[in-house]
């Protein structure tokens, strides 16, 4: 054990060191216990890092991930308790941490960029209750039987608990072809499509994309959400079915990404005929939210209702009639969490439009 301290108090000299030589960066992060992630989007010089402080209390479990998108080598990431030598946790980018309080005090979760170049990693914060974090084991997994209603698309938005497992059911016909969606903004959930009775032909499906099939048999289906980590996640599942033969319009989810110490971003995108494309992210209860859907409206043939625009919020079934192209838009946020704006191509023609969203 002398060892280890005398290594981690090694180990936290340097980092303290190289904060003090370079240009750290510290930023303080408030949570609360079964609220929302929190999110912070830095870049950081040459082998420069940076320290964020979180208060947590003890009993709580407290959550964060380093996201990054090129080298695992790139980034290194800390954890320790302000004023103590020893390191708690080290770890890389991409990994899921959760590491368990056993003192209130702050903490801090440190990354250090180990490159000679510039990088951004967006570092993602959560504190759980116990409860939270509790998995019966024992009882069997919520089963929901999907309801289209007459229509070709069935949609439900769910919060799948820590360790837990949902499945939704439906019946297809033979020769049909279905779409299925999973969005999941943390990325961590898994999708297992059922293809037959006998529950031997599960295929595991992407998240966050469009996945087509084609029914092989006339019964039940069942696709299975599975949630492997020690906290609650929030999802959306949607369903469309298409008759043989049919052309599916295009159907296209993306989640917006803002710049370092932004609030606001603008994106230029295109639509196929009678397509859509729904633009989620996350914001808080209480915030103001403006969006737009720009649209060249000058020049002959084009009209604002070629583009409908529309907005979810979190447990909402349903989208709510924004309006169309051209206008702006003010909301000011009811609910915490993962948003959705869908903009609609009603023509037989592929369009071109430029988004603008700004969340204060």
């Amino acid at each position: 054990m002398k060892k280890f301290k005398m290594r981690s108090l090694l180990v936290l000299v340097l980092i303290s060191a190289f904060a003090l030589a370079s240009n750290a960066q510290n930023a303080r992060v408030q949570l609360t216990a079964g609220g929302e992630t929190k999110t912070l989007t830095r870049t950081l010089a040459p082998k420069a890092s940076v320290v964020i402080t979180v208060k947590a209390d003890a009993g709580k479990t407290l959550s964060y991930t380093a996201g990054y998108d090129f080298n695992d080598s790139d980034l290194q990431v800390f954890l320790l308790k302000s004023g103590d030598p020893d390191i708690l946790k080290t770890s890389g980018p991409k990994e899921p941490n959760e590491y368990l309080i056993e003192t209130t005090g702050d903490y801090q979760v440190i990354v250090e960029n180990r490159t000679n170049k510039r990088v951004t990693t967006t570092i993602y914060l959560d504190l759980f209750n116990p409860e939270d974090m509790q998995d019966d084991g024992g009882s069997d997994p919520q089963t929901e039987a999907l309801n289209f209603e007459g229509s070709d698309m069935a949609s439900v938005s769910k919060s799948i608990p820590a360790n837990g497992t949902m499945k939704f059911t439906f019946d297809g016909t033979k020769g049909v072809t279905t779409i299925v969606n999973v969005a999941d903004r943390t990325n961590k959930l898994t999708v297992v499509w059922n293809e037959n009775e006998n529950q031997k032909a599960d295929t595991t499906i992407a998240l966050n994309k469009d996945v087509s099939r084609k029914l092989t048999r006339t019964g039940m289906y069942t696709i299975e959400v599975i949630n492997e980590t020690a906290k609650s996640v929030p999802f959306e599942l949607q369903v469309s079915i298409a008759v043989p033969g049919a052309s599916m319009p295009e159907s296209l989810v993306e989640s917006v990404r803002f710049g370092a110490g932004k609030s606001d971003a603008t994106v230029k995108r295109s639509i196929g005929a009678n397509g859509s494309i729904e633009f989620t992210f996350s914001a808080r209860k209480g915030q103001r939210l403006t969006y737009s859907i720009n649209y060249d409206t000058n020049n002959k043939g084009l009209n604002r209702e070629d583009l409908r625009v529309e907005l979810k919020e979190p447990g909402s079934g349903e989208y709510a009639d924004s309006g169309f192209a051209d206008e702006p838009n003010e909301h000011t946020i009811k609910t915490g969490g993962s948003h959705r704006i869908k903009v609609t191509n009603t023509t037989g023609r592929k369009l071109s439009f430029e988004f603008g969203i700004a969340i204060d």
